[in-house]
């Protein structure tokens, strides 16, 4: 676009608009004559805003154009207006006149803010143009390491730590000040390629809870970042592994379960990490298989054993809560009744259930220590001789000893008629007949073997009534005396 103001067409201080194409271009013109001539300047410019005007020296013909720069006849200029220009046109220029030069306010080309980015270990370079007369000075305050700003508004250098840093720049002049806030980022310097690696460096074990969410982190290093996958073994239903190394879910079913990670980035060999993995069930209260009371019988002298089940998870410890275990006999955290008991009694005990969860559950159980088992014995010395009478009763006792208590029978020989032994050793009865009898009694009770005796008995004839008669001398005495049959 060629943009040409006329000078012998223009009044001092005129406003002209030319029009080139379909575009308006505004023109603001600072017109001077001789020396000594009335002029005006303006003291600041902005694109789309008619300058104002302060009484000055002479200046030639200039216009006002993008980027600060001064506009004369004649010349061509990019589109639009921004400011005035960066230094004054002597009247020489203008084709006659006296003296010339203005001063202009400083101004950033660039609009507020700038956002900047660089990379630590990678030179980074950029202007900030500036506008005004005298021409300004830039400054600006701290800078990211490696970093300069020169006086002309070019920063430079190579960035030596990354972070994000605020910084104002000043331009300064003795026309005045301007500022632009500059926003400047600067990036870790990329990494080598290197192998990838696990930050644990032996077999992982975790533990976890079914219906419990469950998270781990496998950290790993090497550039580009590795992605991690499960190359062997399946995980616990409910987990995932993603492509960062983080294990995650909510377990569904308790079991244990061993899965190979590996790491691969495209660098080197992949490397690989064992994890073990541990499911366990949900929290359950306690309780007993056994239904209250549980009734026990024992031996002095033999052992016991009573395995009380419970559930419950974790499982449960058992204890005994109230009374007291017959002598010889205990039980175990795990529920089980053992032991030797060493004397006969009858026990009543109260074992508890505890593992956290819940209430403690609870169980009576009665127990029963009987005697040890004694082989038995009769308290008579063989052989044992007795002696009865017809018509009288008999009553003899065969004790014995033993455990249990042994039962008494006959097994050889013949009882007088009228006689019986009971089972407890008991020999009773009536005889009815006189006579000479043997026979051979046995106490059993399942231990060791039966043990005899020999017993004999005579039962001798009972006192014989005689007959007496009725008539005569003899009967007159039976009848007075009372001795008649």
């Amino acid at each position: 676009m060629t943009v040409t103001a006329r000078r012998q067409a223009l009044l001092s201080g005129a406003r002209a608009v030319v029009s080139v194409g379909a575009t308006a271009l505004a023109v603001a013109l600072v017109l001077g004559a001789t020396t000594g001539t009335a002029a005006t300047r303006p003291a600041a410019a902005t694109v789309g805003t008619q300058p104002s005007f302060e009484a000055a020296g002479d200046y030639c013909n200039r216009a006002i154009v993008p980027g600060g720069m001064e506009q004369q006849e004649g010349a061509t200029s990019p589109d639009g207006l921004r400011g005035f220009a960066t230094a004054p046109v002597a009247n020489s220029d203008c084709g006659g006149g006296g003296g010339g030069g203005g001063y202009y306010p400083p101004m950033f080309n660039d609009a507020t803010p700038v956002t900047l980015t660089g990379t630590v270990g990678t030179s980074l370079s950029r202007t900030f143009p500036t506008s005004g007369f005298p021409a300004p000075a830039v400054t600006s305050g701290p800078l990211p390491g490696g970093l300069v700003l020169s006086a002309a508004g070019v920063l430079s250098g190579v960035p030596t730590v990354a972070g994000t840093f605020p910084v104002t720049l000043t331009a300064t002049s003795s026309s005045g000040t301007a500022t632009l806030q500059v926003n400047i980022s600067i990036v870790p310097a990329p990494a080598a390629p290197a192998a990838p690696a696990f930050t644990d460096v032996s077999a992982v074990l975790l533990t976890g809870t079914v219906g419990t969410g469950l998270s781990r982190s496998f950290p790993t290093s090497g550039f580009p970042a590795p992605a991690v996958t499960v190359t062997s073994g399946v995980l616990p239903d409910g987990l995932a592994v993603s492509a960062a190394g983080v294990l995650s879910g909510t377990p569904t079913a308790a079991g244990a379960h061993t899965v190979t990670l590996s790491a691969a980035n495209g660098v080197g060999s992949p490397a690989s990490l064992q994890v073990s993995i541990s499911i366990v069930p949900a929290p359950v209260a306690p309780a007993f298989a056994d239904v209250s009371p549980v009734l026990l019988t024992g031996t002095v002298g033999t052992s016991l054993s009573r395995s009380f089940t419970t559930t419950g998870f974790p499982a449960p410890a058992v204890t005994v809560t109230s009374g007291v275990l017959p002598d010889g006999l205990a039980v175990s955290a795990a529920g089980v009744l053992s032991g030797t008991p060493t004397a006969a009694g009858a026990h009543t005990v109260t074992l508890s259930a505890a593992n956290g969860v819940g209430s403690p559950a609870s169980l009576q159980v009665s127990i029963s220590i009987v005697p040890a088992p004694v082989a038995p014995a009769f308290a008579d010395t063989a052989p044992v001789s007795l002696v009865g009478t017809v018509g009288t009763a008999v009553d003899r006792t065969f004790f014995t000893t033993g455990n249990p208590v042994p039962d008494v029978s006959v097994v050889a020989g013949e009882l007088p008629d009228g006689l019986a032994v009971s089972a407890a050793g008991v020999l009773s009865g009536t005889p009815t007949a006189a006579g000479d009898y043997a026979f051979t009694l046995t106490a059993s009770n399942g231990v060791g073997n039966p043990a005899t005796l020999h017993v004999s008995i005579t039962i001798t004839p009972g006192m014989v009534t005689p007959e007496l008669p009725e008539t005569g001398s003899v009967g007159i005495l039976n009848q007075i005396f009372g001795f008649a049959s």
